[in-house]
């Protein structure tokens, strides 16, 4: 998503005395000796790839360079709609189940997922992501309701079990629970 950090490490004989961050070849930040080695880029950066490049001298005006490119996701709203196998969800524009980490792909950790939430129906594991307002998902996928106000998006095809989510934050436990609670109850109907 736009807004990431750029976290880099520079290695010398002497010592660093500045580097800087530019996006497609224009310099946007810029550190000297002593500053954190790390960059936020821009939340309005637009969607689609982008290559990412950091520049270092060290105190002989010795110049390192070393660049990546990275793939940022478009916004969307009611009035912008995403691309073919994206799915609008959270105000972005997020793949779908056939790139890895994508909306209902398959995952084993949080690590996994671009939403950062890796969920199991007891069977499966897929990447998920929190519902949107109103308890909305995108076509193809159903919320389940957390019974805390929220609830996290499922392929609509995977409803034959319950829902939970890990994450190293306690509010994703109590989100696993919670879907547990609501598919103990459908169940029970």
């Amino acid at each position: 998503k736009p807004g990431f950090n750029v976290r880099f490490a520079v290695m010398s004989q002497l010592s660093v005395m500045s580097a800087s961050l530019k996006v497609d070849g224009t310099t946007t930040q810029s550190i000297t000796q002593g500053d954190p080695q790390v960059f936020s880029t821009s939340a309005m950066l637009p969607g689609g790839a982008h290559t990412i490049s950091i520049v270092a001298k060290d105190s002989a005006n010795r110049e390192v360079s070393s660049q990546i490119t990275v793939n940022v996701v478009d916004r969307c709203d009611a009035a912008t709609t995403c691309k073919s196998d994206f799915h609008c969800l959270g105000g972005y524009c997020l793949p779908g189940s056939g790139v890895p980490g994508g909306l209902g792909a398959t995952c084993t950790g949080n690590g996994d997922c671009i939403t950062d939430q890796c969920g199991s129906d007891g069977t499966n594991s897929l990447c998920t992501g929190a519902c949107d307002a109103g308890l909305t998902c995108p076509s193809g996928f159903t919320c389940f309701e957390t019974g805390a106000g929220g609830g996290v998006c499922w392929p609509a095809e995977g409803e034959d079990g319950g829902c939970s989510t890990s994450n190293n934050g306690s509010w994703l436990a109590l989100l696993g629970l919670g879907l547990l609670v609501v598919r103990v109850r459908r169940r029970g109907r």
